[in-house]
């Protein structure tokens, strides 16, 4: 008798071990799958697979735990085995602060939960779970939580069963290793939600703030990558309301998920209506959750389109709410803290883009205004100055007359009258014909430039020796340089050089810069005139050893009436027409000007001309006894302001 209750008791004990070394392989097998496997989702059917295993039940789930940003926490069901359609449809999502399900109360208790008979359970009766437990055919439940190895709450096991059951201590502990295996697999998938997650929302991001920056056009494309984004929030609808300041209101701009009939209605928000006017009137974001159950008469707009969880962001200007852009879902009730911060982000971009719209519209408005007044200012300039220049071409041929006539006089006196005048005398004849060339030259320059400007000025070139004339000119200054202690020389690497040149232009050129060199350059110093060949042109170089020029007024030197120092110009006599002057003429004549100076060591000034002659014959000798004739009066006229 003892025998036998022996070898039934080892029998026994035989049995629970083969079945705990059953599913010891079992744990093992589903180890090395999790190493192997890389669908996530085999792996949790895998791991319900051997609970049921373990626990000998008939049912079998996983869920994994989100908590929304305002601490809410749902159960979010992940895989599941012996559920129909209605209770895999309605623990999708279980809400932990109102689920009468075993799940739900050990959420709330943090340890594991059984119920032997869901019949006699206190916090199921009357409960929604419990009908769905027996609709399923489920009479018993335990709920095991899942934490991470840190002690975070991640999700949980549950295990079901068709009959009254109280499941073995032996079973409970091979769950709770399989729980580990489930709890680390939930923390890697969460791990990889995440970082797929921060991986589409940063693309997503730099798609948006990439396609705002380099359009030309950002209105076109905010529907577009406010849709992207909608999409990939899983959101159902979008509003982009912007502020129209004229009539006070929200304008509808863009929009998604709305049917047509509704934009009429919606197409106009005033301050303070709806969710989205109290959004503009307080700039202040609005998170509104588990819409259909609020009271809250803001979300009735939203609430009628069937929407569960909706969030809006003002879009701000400087310290300006410029408009609205909200998001809403009809599968869910509330947004986690990431979905809210990718809104925010998108809002951000959108204020951006919205921002630079405003600002280019503003820039546009006053860059055409101040195109009107300056095109307005330069009509009434050009008025201006086309005025001035006809005063002194008027003044200019009015004032020629009498001077022509006083020259013509003291050269009557001079002619007739020179042995009977006494020394005195002589001396106040050559002052007044000295002023007269002065008053004369500041004619010619005035009509010269009236000319230049208003594109009259004539020019004839002629086939002459471009050595020969620049050489006559030098030497025709060399009394007044003289009397001023001032040596000139004149160096030529070319013996003759004839070239197509309007001499009475280029003698007015040579002139004036010969006449500028003497006035400021000192006593006992030099200056020299030389003329050389370069490529297809000829280049004169007058070099001087005078005061020279400081570098921030080279520019100024060839402006109509520029002066380097007034005070200097005014003790040598000059006007500052000159320059312009010469300038004007070296253009006219297809050449070309500069300088190069240093204060104190003297200036530089370079002239290039066109190397080629005309299609024009003169005679020669005439040319020169004109030239002669002709210089003597110029140089006097162009040093009439050094006197002698």
């Amino acid at each position: 008798m003892e025998a036998n209750i022996l070898d039934e008791g080892l029998k026994e004990k035989r049995i629970e071990l083969e079945v705990e070394l059953k599913n010891t392989k079992l744990l093992q097998n589903i180890s090395t799958e999790l190493i192997v496997e890389n669908n996530i989702q085999i792996l949790f059917e895998k791991i319900i697979d051997g609970a049921m295993q373990i626990m000998h039940s008939e049912y079998a789930s996983i869920q994994m735990l989100h908590t929304a940003h305002d601490n809410t926490r749902k159960l979010q069901l992940l895989a599941f085995r012996g559920f129909n359609e209605k209770a895999a449809k309605f623990w999708k999502w279980v809400p932990v602060d109102e689920a009468g399900s075993t799940c739900g109360e050990a959420l709330r208790k943090g340890y594991r939960i059984i119920v032997s008979d869901v019949k006699e359970c206190d916090f199921m009766q009357e409960t929604q779970d419990l009908c769905i437990y027996l609709q399923t055919g489920i009479h018993a439940v335990q709920s095991t939580p899942l934490y991470s190895r840190n002690g975070r709450m991640l999700g949980m096991i549950s295990t079901h069963w068709s009959q009254p059951h109280q499941p073995l201590e032996g079973d409970l502990r091979l769950l709770d290793v399989l729980a580990r295996q489930a709890a680390d697999l939930i923390e890697q998938k969460q791990s990889e939600d995440r970082i797929k997650w921060d991986k589409e929302k940063a693309e997503i991001l730099y798609e948006i703030t990439e396609k705002l920056l380099a359009s030309t056009h950002p209105q076109e494309i905010v529907e577009e990558l406010c849709v992207q984004v909608m999409k990939f929030l899983k959101c159902d609808v979008f509003f982009n309301y912007l502020i129209d300041e004229e009539r006070m209101k929200l304008h509808l701009n863009s929009y998604a998920g709305i049917q047509e009939e509704l934009i009429d209605k919606i197409e106009w928000l005033d301050y303070g209506v709806a969710i989205c006017g109290c959004v503009a009137r307080d700039g202040k974001r609005i998170v509104a959750e588990r819409v259909q159950e609020t009271p809250d008469q803001r979300t009735n707009l939203i609430k009628s389109l069937g929407i569960k969880a909706y969030v809006c962001h003002p879009l701000m200007g400087k310290n300006t709410v410029i408009g609205t852009l909200s998001f809403g879902t009809k599968s869910k009730d509330a947004f986690n803290e990431d979905e809210i911060a990718l809104m925010k982000a998108t809002s951000t971009q959108v204020s951006i883009a919205m921002n630079r719209i405003k600002t280019e519209e503003v820039l546009r408005r006053q860059q055409q205004l101040m195109i009107q007044a300056e095109s307005e200012k330069r009509e009434a300039l050009e008025k201006a100055i086309n005025m001035k220049d006809e005063f002194l071409s008027l003044i200019s041929h009015e004032l020629r007359t009498p001077i022509n006539v006083i020259n013509t006089a003291v050269q009557a006196l001079n002619h007739m009258y020179s042995e009977e005048m006494s020394d005195k005398v002589k001396k106040y004849i050559r002052t007044i014909r000295q002023n007269t060339f002065r008053q004369l030259r500041l004619v010619n320059n005035l009509l010269d430039i009236t000319r230049a400007n208003s594109g009259h000025m004539k020019i004839n070139k002629k086939n002459i020796d471009i050595v020969f004339l620049t050489k006559i000119i030098t030497e025709s200054i060399y009394q007044y340089a003289s009397l001023k202690g001032v040596e000139v020389t004149f160096i030529s690497s070319l013996e003759k050089k004839i070239i197509g040149i309007d001499d009475e232009k280029y003698e007015r050129i040579i002139l004036n810069l010969l006449s500028n060199a003497i006035k400021f350059t000192p006593k006992d110093k030099s200056i020299k005139v030389s003329l050389s060949s370069i490529k297809d042109n000829i280049r004169i170089d007058i070099e001087d050893n005078g005061i020279g020029i400081p570098r921030d007024k080279i520019d100024v030197i060839f402006e109509r009436f520029g002066q380097v120092d007034s005070s200097l110009s005014r003790q040598a006599e000059g006007t500052g027409i000159g320059l312009s002057l010469v300038k004007n003429f070296i253009e006219a004549l297809d050449g070309s000007i500069s300088v190069e100076s240093e204060v104190g060591r003297g200036s530089t000034f370079t002239l290039q001309l066109p190397s080629k002659e005309v299609a024009e014959e003169q005679d020669e000798k005439q040319m020169i006894d004109l030239l002669n004739n002709r210089l003597v009066h110029i140089t006097n006229v162009e040093f009439s302001d050094i006197y002698l």
